[in-house]
């Protein structure tokens, strides 16, 4: 392979892949994939015919050893880029092989990976990021499930539990449920699917929207329930804060016990002290089924 005409005829055998060439230097083009818009192959001259492909970093500086016509990519980011001289110093299958894996690379997508894995979770039952990461085909990507399922259309409702302690060992639950109107509000007002949208998190009409609620709770409603409260004395707000504070703690340890027993329960029937003896008694699976009758669990 020595021409730029061979170069991009290889690149345009991979599916779904079209020739672009959005600079003004006609010496510069670049085969990319349809749906994305994204390049895996820059074909271009700089004293003589250089191709860019996408590396993994693992291989980057194998390659960049093995050959001396292969070097940090120009204008790209050294880290994940390679440039390929074309000076015959590389045979055609080893020049084919990087710009295959170069392909590879741009069209997966860990994010589309995760939504069909968590697709696959059926109706009502759970999975941790870590059975969802490895579903998707890596165990190590549990924050990335995390954070990918923020734009996700069709889960509608996450129910997260804290498994383990501590925060670093993190075990989180999560369960999909459809509903009409959840599926009415993923397909019409869904955050990511919004113009102006800011990495599917917010976007410029929910700006707008939460903008004016906070204008009108400070103009019309905080003030007067402000006023409210200061009448309270301070020896009964002292007594309220205490009893709200004790009746939100005591409710989440409690169902925190409940949770964590409940999950156990299949590995260790037996209760094996007062506070499983007594969770057993007075929240035994049947119970559990009805405070939350969509938190079913996998089988381990």
């Amino acid at each position: 392979m020595r021409t730029k005409e061979e170069a991009c005829s290889f690149g345009l055998e991979f599916e779904n892949t079209y020739l672009d060439k959005p600079f003004r230097k006609a010496d510069w083009q670049l085969i990319r994939i349809k749906d994305t818009k994204k390049a895996f192959l820059c074909v271009y001259e700089r004293d003589g015919i250089n191709l860019n492909v996408k590396v993994d970093p693992t291989w980057r500086d194998f390659w960049r050893n093995t050959y001396l016509s292969v070097v940090p990519g120009y204008h790209q980011n050294k880290e994940h880029w390679n440039t390929i001289i074309l000076d015959g110093s590389i045979k055609d299958e080893y020049i084919k092989r990087m710009i295959a894996e170069s392909y590879d690379l741009v069209t997966d997508s860990p994010t589309k990976r995760i939504y069909e894995a968590v697709k696959r979770i059926p109706k009502g039952k759970v999975a941790t990021y870590g059975k969802v990461a490895e579903m998707a085909g890596n165990k190590k990507m549990s924050r990335a499930v995390g954070n990918a399922l923020h734009i996700i259309a069709d889960i509608v409702t996450i129910y997260i539990f804290v498994r383990k302690y501590p925060m670093k060992n993190m075990d989180t639950n999560i369960a999909s449920r459809k509903n009409t109107f959840g599926e009415w509000i993923s397909k019409h007002i869904w955050y990511s699917y919004m113009p102006f949208n800011i990495d599917g998190r917010t976007n410029l009409l929910f700006m707008f929207f939460w903008g004016i609620v906070a204008l009108v709770w400070f103009k019309f409603v905080y003030l007067p329930f402000s006023k409210f409260i200061e009448k309270i004395p301070p020896v009964t707000g002292s007594v309220l804060a205490v009893f709200i504070a004790l009746f939100f703690i005591c409710n989440g340890t409690v169902t925190s016990m409940v949770m964590i027993r409940t999950t156990d329960r299949k590995k260790h029937p037996e209760a094996r002290n007062v506070i499983e003896q007594f969770i057993d008694n007075e929240y035994p699976n049947e119970v559990v089924r009805k405070l939350w009758p969509n938190m079913n669990f996998l089988e381990e």
